[in-house]
């Protein structure tokens, strides 16, 4: 019987914890394999660890009903970070004002079930009145925990201490009370025979040890071994220059040499500016990596779009860019390195060859199958310095990414293989957090650290080691941006007659924000994007090679200054330097740059911004930038500040400007009101029917 109410014990702290994890991370799931290990996963550790436990002198007199109860209280201390709640559970059900993902009621379902194994632990024969009291205490204080954690936001400090400054309010908090007369009622009036453990027990706590060989069958059949080919087209061959887009994932445009960074070298970049026209003061929509490269083919915002957070997919009705290139006769080809552009949302659509493999290895399944466990256990998670002397550091990284050479050599080789104009878009994802010092990149983090003086300080120099770091991340990615160009020098010397576009997604911030507590109380933010809209993260790299020899073009070398220019700028500027004018949508939110390059002005214009997250809750932030100026509110209007770009976004100048705060207000209001707005759909519309609609095979 102990090791019966051991393993119980283990299985009830491990759905508690999957709870609080999928609460947090079922937006992003890659499917319905990662809820059932998020599951799994948790309760086979714990379990085993309960049935260890039983093992010792005494066990059988351990309260094993207490243990549930404080290793519960030290889950929710070690998963602070998480952001979980009630919200999205509020919302199914029509009693939440503000849209949230389902999977913040998952934590709710977790604590439930976690309750009923728990009372199968209690003695049946005795109700343990000590057990009753911690339990009820316990338990109470975990909920309010829960509760706390799912009210602050996440720039928030989350710290233990820090329950006092979060006042409860009878009106939003009733289901929080509810819970709380549910707990009491459960312990103290549910009898414990009614759920007495029985020989199941260690008969299923056996049978998990088949679990990690199933998920290793399962993650190897379903591993990506090809790429995705769409059947042939049938559109006549086009006579344009190739186009070639290439984005770097976070990375913020004061890193680098063009723009005034220091502490590496950019070479392939350098070479590309002196080529063609570096754009000074160029910016991204969204600091999240998803609806930024949305905004980029569609050249839409994302309300527009629909897509506003990573998780969700691209609408199939939204033109995109290579669907544009490939009406027109052209090659399309997209190679891409992060999950959150992988085929599963969609960014295959409009491309003949789509490849976003992870780096193939017969060990792959094992470092994801070990990600399952960083991810989704938290006692394993502290052992990750130790997992790292045998397996890859990050290992939850490893399958979800790609490394650039890999990616650069993908997209080389199919470059080689076009007998006619392509349009390829090639991303690089290295330089997103964490950082990796290890195998392709110990050189260059080397070089980095010999070089750390030269660059720029982080705003907190808490940050500053991960800025570092980083710096290698950027010098490895530029060395890859030679393979892509090779591929074209074979058919086209000089690279003369191509087109290419070099921009990254979106920056991170590397200790902004502490001028501003409404936004990030007392610490800024520190080696993150998605909660932002300072110029560290909105602020980002475009050069644009045009064609060699077009009549008008500025000198290679060149650099503009327009402050509007933006992501959903490229779709009509790439269109035009190829010289599909006609191909672009009617609906288009973005303006071609092509005057810019002729050294033109634009006119006045207006760039909105937006920093949309499924976290951010009440800390969602909107922004309009216009004549230099950027205006930034939280989404219900609650704070406000206005920026002078010339300046910063250090100091706030709503009180020296109030005329401009209200002209800015005003337009930005202006400017949503006619903006249409698309429903966002999840990832798992793009299921392996739709693809088959599409033309697509696995070859």
């Amino acid at each position: 019987m102990k090791a019966s109410r051991a393993i119980l014990v283990g299985w009830a702290l491990g759905i508690f914890e999957s709870g609080m994890v999928l609460s947090s991370l079922l937006h992003f799931s890659s499917g319905p394999w990662f809820v059932v290990m998020a599951v799994v996963s948790p309760m086979v550790i714990y379990g085993l660890g309960g049935w260890v436990l039983s093992k010792f002198p005494g066990a059988d007199r351990y309260p094993w009903d207490i243990l549930f109860f404080l290793g519960a209280l030290v889950l929710v201390h070690l998963r602070r970070h998480l952001y979980i709640g009630t919200h999205g559970l509020l919302n199914s059900l029509g009693m939440a004002g503000e849209e949230q993902h389902a999977g913040f009621g998952m934590v709710f379902l977790a604590a439930f079930l976690a309750l009923v194994l728990w009372q199968m632990v209690r003695d049946p024969e005795r109700r343990s009145r000590l057990g009753s009291v911690v339990g009820t205490v316990a338990g109470l204080y975990i909920l309010v925990r829960l509760r706390h954690f799912s009210s602050n936001r996440p720039q928030d400090p989350r710290q233990w201490g820090d329950l006092a400054g979060v006042p409860f309010d009878l009106g939003t908090d009733w289901i929080w009370i509810a819970a709380a007369v549910v707990l009491v009622a459960w312990i103290w009036f549910v009898p414990p025979r009614l759920l007495r453990p029985s020989a199941w027990v260690p008969r299923l706590a056996a049978a998990s040890i088949l679990v990690p060989f199933v998920t290793l069958g399962y993650l190897w059949a379903n591993l990506e071994k090809e790429p995705m080919r769409m059947a042939e087209a049938e559109f006549p061959g086009g006579a344009g220059p190739n186009v070639v887009l290439v984005s770097w994932d976070t990375v913020r445009a004061d890193s680098l040499p063009p723009y005034g960074g220091g502490g590496l070298d950019t070479p392939a970049l350098d070479r590309l500016a002196a080529e063609g026209v570096l754009i000074e003061r160029y910016h991204t929509i969204a600091p999240i990596t998803g609806p930024a490269h949305n905004s980029m083919l569609t050249g839409l915002y994302p309300p527009s779009h629909g897509l506003r957070v990573n998780g969700n997919a691209v609408h199939p009705e939204v033109p995109r860019m290579p669907e544009l290139f490939r009406q027109n006769g052209y090659a399309t080809g997209g190679f891409v390195s992060g999950l959150p552009v992988r085929r599963q949302y969609g960014f295959f659509r409009g491309f003949e060859t789509f490849d976003d493999r992870p780096e193939i290895s017969a060990k792959l399944p094992i470092f994801h199958s070990a990600g399952f466990l960083v991810r989704t256990v938290v006692l394993v998670d502290r052992l990750q310095p130790l997992l790292s002397l045998v397996m890859p550091p990050n290992i939850d990284f490893v399958s979800t990414t790609t490394p650039g050479h890999v990616t650069a050599s993908r997209a080389a080789a199919w470059a080689t293989e076009q007998d006619r104009p392509f349009f390829a878009w090639v991303h690089f994802f290295d330089a997103h957090d964490p950082r990796d010092t290890t195998g392709v990149y110990e050189e260059f983090v080397e070089r980095a650290r010999a070089r750390a003086a030269e660059g720029p300080k982080a705003a907190h120099p808490e940050a500053q080691e991960s800025w570092i770091l980083q710096r290698a991340e950027i010098e490895f990615m530029d060395a890859q941006l030679g393979k892509p160009r090779e591929g074209l020098e074979g058919k086209d010397p000089g690279v003369r007659n191509a087109v290419v576009g070099s921009v990254a997604a979106q920056g991170e911030c590397l200790g902004e924000g502490q001028d501003f507590p409404e936004l990030c109380p007392g610490r800024g933010l520190r080696v993150q994007p998605a909660p932002s809209l300072f110029e560290a993260t909105q602020h980002v790299v475009c050069i644009i090679k045009p064609q060699a020899g077009v009549p008008g073009m500025l000198p290679g070398g060149s650099r503009i200054d327009d402050d509007t220019a933006s992501h959903v700028d490229l779709l009509p500027t790439l269109l035009q330097l190829a010289g599909l004018d006609a191909a672009a949508p009617e609906l288009l939110q973005g303006r071609s740059l092509l005057p810019a390059l002729r050294g033109e002005k634009r006119g006045e214009w207006g760039l909105y911004l937006e920093a949309h997250g499924d976290t951010l809750q009440k800390s969602r932030l909107q922004g309009w930038i216009t004549d230099g100026w950027k205006f930034v509110r939280t989404e219900g209007g609650e704070f406000e500040f206005l920026f002078d770009l010339r300046v910063g976004d250090s100091k706030d100048f709503s009180a020296d400007h109030p005329d401009r705060l209200r002209e800015m207000r005003a337009a930005l209001d202006a400017a949503f009101e006619k903006m249409p707005v698309l429903q966002s759909i999840e990832g798992s519309a793009n299921d392996a029917a739709g693809m088959e609609g599409l033309g697509y095979v696995d070859n």
